[in-house]
């Protein structure tokens, strides 16, 4: 993981057992990058990551959430705004950020939102909402190849 992750000071590994590591940063510069990198895969495996607390015992935390980027496409332009992203991305899960910045031709192509899930609980797919008093929308979140 050091190799992947590339510390400015440095990374000390432990092995807790029952798949659990202390992954320890001697730089908070590294430890926002790979938070804000998440998430992470290794060998096929999501990792969990969460900030260990003082006075926290790392063995017990519960490791149910992470946070994602998720895409939203297909929606009309008028819903291509902040407000909506923070409907999706609490029916989702968790609300954190919206990335105004994604954009191709000068018009959205889609809305790219951060969330935080719950890991343990299955994806929500499908959503009603309502604009304004005249359309009703249902969008499928489901992933499509």
């Amino acid at each position: 993981m050091a190799d992947f992750w590339h510390p400015i000071c440095g990374i000390c590994i432990t092995d807790l057992g029952n798949k659990r590591y202390i992954f320890q940063f001697f730089n908070e510069v590294d430890i926002q990058r790979v938070i804000y990198g998440t998430p992470l895969f290794f060998n096929s495996h999501l990792l969990v990551l969460q900030r260990v607390q003082l006075g926290e015992n790392p063995s017990v935390l519960n490791l149910n959430h992470t946070e994602f980027w998720v895409q939203i496409h297909k929606l009309p332009a008028g819903m291509m705004c902040e407000p909506m992203a923070k409907q999706f991305g609490n029916f989702l899960g968790t609300f954190l950020e919206y990335d105004t910045a994604v954009s191709v031709l000068s018009q959205l192509a889609y809305m790219r939102i951060r969330v935080r899930l719950n890991v343990s609980a299955p994806l929500k797919r499908k959503k009603r909402f309502i604009w304004g008093m005249m359309c009703m929308l249902m969008f499928d979140l489901s992933m499509r190849s």
